[in-house]
């Protein structure tokens, strides 16, 4: 029988196994910009805006990742997510309750914001914890991919969400 990771304990969170922490983003910079972007299928968050400042991170798709993005531990601020697509966040640990599409965890700076998003189908809910990112204008409705399952993020033309994602 395979083994399977599906916690966050050893030997689960230890290399080589099956990469509980890796993540499509990893970002402590200052002025970080991503846009135009796919994140998918990351065992733990498509984003984490972990530290620094003033990243500017808009019109991408994340989907499929342990988490869609998450604010945190190491204080960053001044980031702005903005129209992105996050959705179907899950992940292999089932004990787990982190698979949100947008949060925040421990310490996290000020003037954060997570606006005009279209966040859906997360499995622990599309919006977790957010104490110090403000939350403005997003909505919960399904993007209406072409076909997610194979990874075309291409919107239908009747999607509600056109404008948001990649340009």
């Amino acid at each position: 029988q395979p083994f399977t990771c599906n916690v966050d304990s050893p030997p689960c969170n230890k290399p080589p196994n099956d990469g509980y922490f890796i993540h499509g983003v990893y970002d402590l910079g200052i002025n970080t910009t991503i846009r135009n972007s796919y994140f998918y299928a990351s065992s733990s968050e498509g984003i984490l805006l972990r530290g620094g400042g003033g990243a500017v991170v808009e019109h991408n798709v994340v989907d499929e990742n342990g988490s869609g993005v998450i604010f945190g531990d190491l204080s960053p601020k001044n980031d702005t997510f903005a129209w992105n697509i996050v959705t179907n966040s899950r992940g292999v640990c089932g004990a787990c309750l982190e698979y949100f599409g947008i949060w925040s965890y421990g310490e996290v700076g000020p003037g954060n914001v997570a606006k005009d998003n279209d966040v859906f189908g997360n499995v622990s809910g599309n919006f977790g914890p957010l104490p110090k990112v403000k939350v403005e204008d997003n909505i919960e409705v399904d993007p209406l991919y072409v076909n997610a399952a194979k990874h075309d993020y291409t919107l239908q033309p009747d999607s509600p969400v056109l404008g948001y994602g990649p340009e």
